[in-house]
């Protein structure tokens, strides 16, 4: 069974490619701040704001997929009814119309192939031999960090072993808190 795998919302350029979207939410975060320029923290302010612009961004990115699908499915119906008067009666202009109307479909389709490139460029990037280099050394030395290599026991001497180490362990903490040191 597969598992489904929680979406998490990144970023889409697209939302902000015309300069009224950045303008209104720039005037959005000025506005924002100045209303919630309180005795709360600052990290709290910040995290609020974050979450606001993420709503927005998401609002607008519905928005445009929205008018995208819709403009997409009137140019497939308007290609259909013109391809079945095309099977009826050959015309050329009809010809014509049908041929603009499909590449005026696959501009709309760059969109998702866009969007698909840039998630695909990400994914590789995230996976790539270097950056799993560097998260498994960061893993290795975290762990020799938090691991105890070397510890004195009872009688002074130094323990190398993980055997001993543990026994080092279980005969502090047996002797720790006596009823009589209580």
């Amino acid at each position: 069974m597969v598992k489904k795998r929680n979406k998490l919302w990144t970023f889409n350029n697209i939302v902000f490619t015309r300069e009224e979207d950045r303008e209104f939410l720039r005037t959005q975060l000025k506005y924002y701040f100045e209303e919630n320029n309180s005795t709360a923290p600052p990290w709290m302010i910040w995290e609020t704001a974050k979450a606001c612009i993420r709503g927005y961004c998401m609002m607008k990115e519905k928005i445009i997929k929205k008018k995208w699908y819709n403009e997409r499915q009137t140019k497939i119906k308007e290609i259909t009814a013109l391809q079945n008067q095309q099977q009826v009666k050959y015309n050329r202009t009809n010809q014509t119309k049908i041929n603009t109307l499909k590449q005026e479909l696959d501009q709309l389709d760059l969109y998702q192939i866009y969007k698909k490139q840039i998630l695909i460029k990400n994914d590789y990037r995230r996976s790539t031999i270097r950056s799993s280099k560097i998260l498994a050394n960061y893993l290795k030395k975290k762990k020799e960090k938090q691991t105890i290599t070397v510890i004195k026991n009872k009688q002074n001497q130094i323990v190398y072993e993980s055997t001993q180490i543990r026994e080092a362990f279980a005969a502090y903490y047996e002797n720790l808190y006596q009823e009589g040191d209580i």
